[in-house]
């Protein structure tokens, strides 16, 4: 029954993770066409910008039209949404609190909840503060988009960060666990290189029984002349000490 249980939960963690890495894709991909549409907007106006440039934004808004904002903004909260839904399902699942990879998506949920702010700004924001009365306006509103955008990605180069350091130690030991055999589970990727290894293995070992055994007298010319080597080259046999002995200063 205990079998059968943790079976079944490990099945439900899949396919919770087939989702949730379906939400991350989507997001991700919605979020790179929103990135297109920004790089077509002017630095100043897509952008951080300085104090001093948030005027020219201005007339860059006006100069581009509502769609150009639209499109990029539209695209870009619309990937904020899928991606926010997706970071939140990755942070909850049945990990202990202070997991790291738990801090890394919920760095991230957070720095892709500002962005859903100031990229909505873009889409529904800046081209009617463009047209008010009170310049002004648009210039408030794009400060604290410049402010939202320089924080979230803040947060979200932290968040990758340690996700990118959880996932690799995770996945790094899986795969070499697996590829060694010490693990339970199959790696299909692993078996045409372990036959190989076995064949290769099996001829090594069958041309080496072929062959008579190496005479005492020769065993001990050969490390004779291995040490006469070592001694020429001032090692001593710790291979640290001697790394570190003969490194030229510039490569330490």
């Amino acid at each position: 029954m205990a079998a059968i249980a943790a079976e079944t939960a490990r099945g439900a963690r899949a396919s919770g993770d087939v989702f949730s890495g379906a939400l991350l894709a989507s997001g991700a991909a919605a979020l790179f066409v929103g990135t297109l549409f920004y790089a077509r907007l002017t630095p100043e106006l897509g952008l951080p910008a300085l104090p001093a440039e948030r005027t020219q934004a201005l007339a860059d808004a006006l100069r581009l039209g509502p769609q150009a904002l639209a499109l990029a903004g539209g695209f870009a909260f619309l990937g904020d949404c899928l991606l926010l839904a997706a970071c939140i399902a990755l942070a909850s699942r049945h990990r202990r609190a202070g997991d790291l990879e738990t801090i890394g998506w919920a760095l991230m949920a957070v720095s892709v909840a500002l962005a859903m702010v100031f990229d909505s700004m873009t889409a529904a924001l800046f081209w009617p503060l463009a047209h008010a009365a009170d310049s002004a306006l648009f210039v408030a509103i794009k400060s604290w988009f410049d402010f939202l955008f320089a924080a979230g990605n803040v947060l979200t180069g932290k968040g990758n960060i340690k996700d990118s350091l959880d996932n690799g130690t995770e996945i790094g030991t899986l795969v070499a666990e697996t590829y060694l055999g010490l693990s339970n589970e199959p790696l299909k990727i692993a078996e045409g290189a372990r036959k190989d290894a076995a064949a290769s293995g099996d001829k090594i070992a069958g041309a080496l029984s072929t062959r008579p055994r190496i005479a005492p007298g020769d065993i001990a010319n050969i490390l004779q002349r291995v040490r006469k080597h070592q001694q020429a080259a001032s090692f001593d046999g710790n291979y640290r000490a001697w790394l570190a002995k003969v490194t030229p200063p510039d490569l330490h």
